[in-house]
Protein backbone atom coordinates (compact mmCIF):
# COMPACT_ATOMS: atom_id res chain seq x y z
CA UNK A 1 0.00 0.00 0.00
CA UNK A 2 1.54 2.64 -1.45
CA UNK A 3 -0.04 5.72 1.30
CA UNK A 4 1.03 3.13 4.31
CA UNK A 5 4.72 3.58 2.89
CA UNK A 6 4.90 7.13 2.10
CA UNK A 7 3.25 7.72 5.97
CA UNK A 8 6.29 6.04 7.53
CA UNK A 9 8.75 8.09 5.49
CA UNK A 10 8.64 11.70 6.19
CA UNK A 11 9.30 14.54 8.22
CA UNK A 12 5.78 14.36 10.15
CA UNK A 13 5.96 10.48 10.82
CA UNK A 14 7.52 10.61 14.19
CA UNK A 15 5.98 13.58 15.45
CA UNK A 16 2.97 12.58 18.17
CA UNK A 17 0.01 11.79 15.48
CA UNK A 18 -2.56 13.95 18.35
CA UNK A 19 -1.80 17.49 16.79
CA UNK A 20 -1.69 16.12 13.34
CA UNK A 21 -5.11 14.75 13.75
CA UNK A 22 -6.26 18.16 15.47
CA UNK A 23 -4.69 20.32 12.46
CA UNK A 24 -6.14 18.18 9.84
CA UNK A 25 -9.96 17.79 11.26
CA UNK A 26 -9.96 21.70 12.27
CA UNK A 27 -9.08 22.77 9.11
CA UNK A 28 -11.50 20.20 7.29
CA UNK A 29 -14.51 22.15 9.56
CA UNK A 30 -13.26 25.31 8.85
CA UNK A 31 -13.20 24.65 5.05
CA UNK A 32 -16.79 24.63 5.30
CA UNK A 33 -16.82 28.34 6.98
CA UNK A 34 -13.86 29.42 3.93
CA UNK A 35 -14.62 31.15 0.81
CA UNK A 36 -13.59 29.85 -2.61
CA UNK A 37 -10.35 31.68 -2.62
CA UNK A 38 -9.17 30.68 0.69
CA UNK A 39 -10.47 26.82 0.16
CA UNK A 40 -8.17 26.98 -2.66
CA UNK A 41 -5.14 28.57 -0.56
CA UNK A 42 -6.10 25.40 1.84
CA UNK A 43 -5.10 23.07 -1.14
CA UNK A 44 -2.05 25.03 -2.43
CA UNK A 45 -0.91 25.05 1.59
CA UNK A 46 -1.51 21.24 1.50
CA UNK A 47 0.72 20.70 -1.29
CA UNK A 48 3.32 22.80 0.51
CA UNK A 49 3.40 21.09 4.05
CA UNK A 50 3.52 17.63 1.82
CA UNK A 51 6.85 19.48 -0.34
CA UNK A 52 8.32 20.76 3.22
CA UNK A 53 7.67 16.93 4.88
CA UNK A 54 9.62 15.36 1.27
CA UNK A 55 6.90 13.67 0.59
CA UNK A 56 6.80 12.98 -3.20
CA UNK A 57 4.10 15.65 -4.69
CA UNK A 58 3.63 12.55 -7.71
CA UNK A 59 2.73 10.21 -4.96
CA UNK A 60 0.45 12.81 -3.47
CA UNK A 61 -1.28 13.75 -7.01
CA UNK A 62 -1.65 10.02 -7.81
CA UNK A 63 -4.73 9.66 -5.19
CA UNK A 64 -5.22 13.26 -5.16
CA UNK A 65 -6.29 13.71 -9.00
CA UNK A 66 -8.51 10.43 -8.71
CA UNK A 67 -10.52 11.69 -5.71
CA UNK A 68 -10.92 15.57 -7.39
CA UNK A 69 -11.89 13.38 -10.32
CA UNK A 70 -14.69 11.57 -8.40
CA UNK A 71 -16.02 14.63 -6.36
CA UNK A 72 -15.99 16.68 -10.29
CA UNK A 73 -18.26 13.78 -11.31
CA UNK A 74 -20.56 14.11 -8.45
CA UNK A 75 -20.57 17.80 -8.62
CA UNK A 76 -21.86 17.67 -12.34
CA UNK A 77 -25.50 17.48 -11.70
CA UNK A 78 -25.11 20.69 -9.92
CA UNK A 79 -24.57 22.38 -13.13
CA UNK A 80 -27.42 21.42 -15.18
CA UNK A 81 -29.48 24.48 -14.27
CA UNK A 82 -26.79 26.34 -15.84
CA UNK A 83 -27.99 29.78 -14.15
CA UNK A 84 -25.56 31.81 -12.28
CA UNK A 85 -27.18 30.82 -8.61
CA UNK A 86 -26.17 27.24 -9.53
CA UNK A 87 -23.07 27.40 -11.11
CA UNK A 88 -21.54 29.50 -8.04
CA UNK A 89 -23.07 26.95 -5.74
CA UNK A 90 -22.04 23.83 -7.89
CA UNK A 91 -18.87 25.60 -7.48
CA UNK A 92 -18.52 26.23 -3.86
CA UNK A 93 -19.40 22.49 -3.17
CA UNK A 94 -16.47 21.25 -5.60
CA UNK A 95 -14.12 23.43 -4.02
CA UNK A 96 -14.95 22.97 -0.55
CA UNK A 97 -15.20 19.36 -0.98
CA UNK A 98 -11.29 18.82 -2.78
CA UNK A 99 -9.99 21.57 -0.15
CA UNK A 100 -11.56 18.96 2.55
CA UNK A 101 -10.38 16.22 1.34
CA UNK A 102 -7.13 17.77 0.82
CA UNK A 103 -6.82 17.83 4.54
CA UNK A 104 -7.53 14.30 4.99
CA UNK A 105 -4.56 12.99 2.37
CA UNK A 106 -2.90 14.98 4.38
CA UNK A 107 -3.17 12.81 7.69
CA UNK A 108 -3.13 9.87 5.65
CA UNK A 109 0.35 10.45 4.38
CA UNK A 110 1.78 11.46 7.33
CA UNK A 111 0.24 9.48 10.40
CA UNK A 112 0.73 5.58 10.25
CA UNK A 113 -2.67 4.11 10.60
CA UNK A 114 -0.94 1.99 13.72
CA UNK A 115 -0.87 5.32 15.17
CA UNK A 116 -4.59 6.94 15.08
CA UNK A 117 -5.41 3.29 16.06
CA UNK A 118 -3.50 3.44 19.09
CA UNK A 119 -5.89 6.65 20.27
CA UNK A 120 -8.78 4.24 20.56
CA UNK A 121 -9.10 3.35 24.08
CA UNK A 122 -11.32 0.65 24.12
CA UNK A 123 -9.20 -2.69 23.94
CA UNK A 124 -11.29 -4.90 22.20
CA UNK A 125 -12.23 -2.61 19.58
CA UNK A 126 -8.96 -1.04 18.89
CA UNK A 127 -7.33 -4.74 18.91
CA UNK A 128 -9.76 -6.15 16.09
CA UNK A 129 -9.57 -2.80 14.33
CA UNK A 130 -5.54 -3.09 14.39
CA UNK A 131 -5.89 -7.22 13.04
CA UNK A 132 -8.85 -6.16 10.20
CA UNK A 133 -6.47 -3.92 8.72
CA UNK A 134 -3.84 -6.29 8.88
CA UNK A 135 -6.07 -8.68 7.16
CA UNK A 136 -6.82 -6.60 4.09
CA UNK A 137 -2.96 -4.96 3.51
CA UNK A 138 -2.40 -8.78 3.24
CA UNK A 139 -4.60 -9.12 1.13
CA UNK A 140 -3.65 -6.41 -1.17
CA UNK A 141 -0.67 -7.55 -1.18
CA UNK A 142 -1.31 -10.91 -2.42
CA UNK A 143 -3.45 -9.81 -5.01
CA UNK A 144 -0.77 -7.68 -6.40
CA UNK A 145 2.02 -10.09 -6.77
CA UNK A 146 -0.63 -12.46 -8.02
CA UNK A 147 -1.66 -9.91 -10.64
CA UNK A 148 2.27 -8.91 -11.56
CA UNK A 149 3.33 -12.69 -12.14
CA UNK A 150 -0.36 -13.49 -14.17
CA UNK A 151 0.82 -10.05 -16.54
CA UNK A 152 4.10 -11.36 -16.95
CA UNK A 153 2.51 -14.91 -18.24
CA UNK A 154 0.44 -12.39 -20.70
CA UNK A 155 -2.89 -13.66 -18.94
CA UNK A 156 -4.66 -10.39 -19.37
CA UNK A 157 -3.79 -10.59 -22.94
CA UNK A 158 -7.79 -10.90 -24.47
CA UNK A 159 -10.70 -11.68 -22.96
CA UNK A 160 -10.63 -15.60 -22.54
CA UNK A 161 -7.17 -15.30 -20.67
CA UNK A 162 -8.32 -12.20 -18.75
CA UNK A 163 -11.54 -14.08 -17.00
CA UNK A 164 -9.56 -17.11 -16.55
CA UNK A 165 -7.14 -15.30 -14.84
CA UNK A 166 -9.75 -13.33 -12.61
CA UNK A 167 -10.69 -16.90 -11.85
CA UNK A 168 -7.25 -17.94 -10.21
CA UNK A 169 -6.73 -14.37 -9.18
CA UNK A 170 -10.40 -14.61 -6.64
CA UNK A 171 -9.22 -18.31 -5.99
CA UNK A 172 -5.57 -18.09 -5.17
CA UNK A 173 -5.95 -14.61 -3.38
CA UNK A 174 -8.76 -15.78 -1.05
CA UNK A 175 -6.49 -19.19 -0.19
CA UNK A 176 -3.04 -17.75 0.49
CA UNK A 177 -4.61 -15.10 2.67
CA UNK A 178 -5.96 -17.42 4.81
CA UNK A 179 -2.52 -18.99 4.67
CA UNK A 180 -0.55 -15.92 5.50
CA UNK A 181 -3.20 -15.14 8.35
CA UNK A 182 -2.29 -18.20 9.99
CA UNK A 183 1.04 -17.68 9.78
CA UNK A 184 0.58 -14.10 11.42
CA UNK A 185 -1.46 -15.84 14.29
CA UNK A 186 1.52 -18.24 14.52
CA UNK A 187 3.85 -15.56 15.01
CA UNK A 188 1.89 -13.44 17.35
CA UNK A 189 1.13 -16.64 19.27
CA UNK A 190 5.44 -17.37 19.64
CA UNK A 191 5.65 -14.30 20.69
CA UNK A 192 3.40 -14.87 24.01
CA UNK A 193 0.50 -13.38 22.56
CA UNK A 194 -2.24 -12.97 24.91
CA UNK A 195 -5.49 -11.63 23.24
CA UNK A 196 -4.41 -7.76 23.73
CA UNK A 197 -1.75 -5.61 21.38
CA UNK A 198 0.67 -3.32 22.86
CA UNK A 199 1.80 -0.61 20.78
CA UNK A 200 4.63 0.96 21.64
CA UNK A 201 6.27 3.91 20.02
CA UNK A 202 8.59 6.51 20.89
CA UNK A 203 7.23 10.33 19.21
CA UNK A 204 10.46 13.42 19.25
CA UNK A 205 9.65 16.67 19.46
CA UNK A 206 10.21 18.11 16.42
CA UNK A 207 9.20 22.08 15.33
CA UNK A 208 8.00 20.99 12.13
CA UNK A 209 4.54 20.02 13.90
CA UNK A 210 3.93 24.09 14.42
CA UNK A 211 4.26 25.04 10.98
CA UNK A 212 0.47 23.68 9.77
CA UNK A 213 -0.66 25.43 12.93
CA UNK A 214 0.78 28.53 11.23
CA UNK A 215 -0.46 28.16 8.29
CA UNK A 216 -3.80 27.13 9.56
CA UNK A 217 -3.45 30.56 11.54
CA UNK A 218 -2.83 32.20 8.71
CA UNK A 219 -5.56 31.27 6.73
CA UNK A 220 -7.76 32.00 9.09
CA UNK A 221 -6.56 35.37 9.26
CA UNK A 222 -7.12 35.74 4.99
CA UNK A 223 -10.36 34.42 5.33
CA UNK A 224 -11.38 37.05 8.38
CA UNK A 225 -9.72 39.98 5.74
CA UNK A 226 -11.26 38.66 3.01
CA UNK A 227 -14.99 39.01 4.52
CA UNK A 228 -14.23 42.22 5.95
CA UNK A 229 -12.79 43.65 2.49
Amino acid sequence: MIAEKISYDNRFSNIHPLPKIIFSFSLLFLTFWFSNIVNLLVIASIFLLCFLGKIKITDFLKFFLVIVLFIFLSSLTLFFDFSSLTIQRGLKVFVRSVAGTSCILFLIFTTPVVDIISFIHFRMLKDLIFLIYRAIYILLKVVEQMITAQTARFGYSNFRNTINSMKYLMYGAFSRSIKYSEESYMGLSSRNYNGTIEILKEYRLNLYILIPFVVEIVLIALEVFYVKA
